[in-house]
């Protein structure tokens, strides 16, 4: 009998054993089922944050540069009879600097890149001939 009991002793302890090794795996199981789910769900999350941000920005963006091409369109239009009357360029360009905080500086010059106007004028740029590959593309996409 003694023999029984302690038969029975080690197999309550082995199923004891295995009841608690389950119970322990099936513990870290679902803690790590909950720790996957949650990091997708905040990288999801992060991801639609970070979409609706860019779309809001290239929205604002967009619409700053329509604002911009609009007042430079006034402003070749009001000069286009203009290019000889340095004072008219100069108080333009003055405008279009002061006016708004688009243009940190504002450069008006001719076909040829001769600077006729700036401001601001402690740029000591009117009379130059510019050369940039921005005003080279300019005078192409015209031709």
């Amino acid at each position: 009998m003694n023999s029984f009991l302690s038969k029975s002793l080690k197999l309550n302890r082995l199923i004891l054993f295995l009841a608690l090794t389950a119970t322990t795996i099936t513990f870290v199981n679902s803690f790590y089922s909950n720790y996957e789910v949650q990091k997708e769900q905040l990288i999801l999350q992060s991801i639609e944050g970070n979409q609706a941000y860019a779309s809001k920005l290239a929205g604002t963006t967009e619409v700053f540069l329509g604002s911009v091409q609009q007042q430079l369109a006034y402003s070749t239009s009001f000069l286009a009879d203009k290019m000889f009357d340095h004072q008219a360029m100069q108080d333009e360009a003055n405008r279009l600097k002061y006016q708004t905080d688009s243009f940190n500086s504002v450069v008006v010059t001719n076909a040829e890149g001769v600077t006729l106007a700036a401001s601001p004028e402690t740029l000591n740029i009117v009379g130059r001939k510019l050369r940039s590959q921005a005003r080279e593309d300019a005078n192409k996409s015209r031709a």
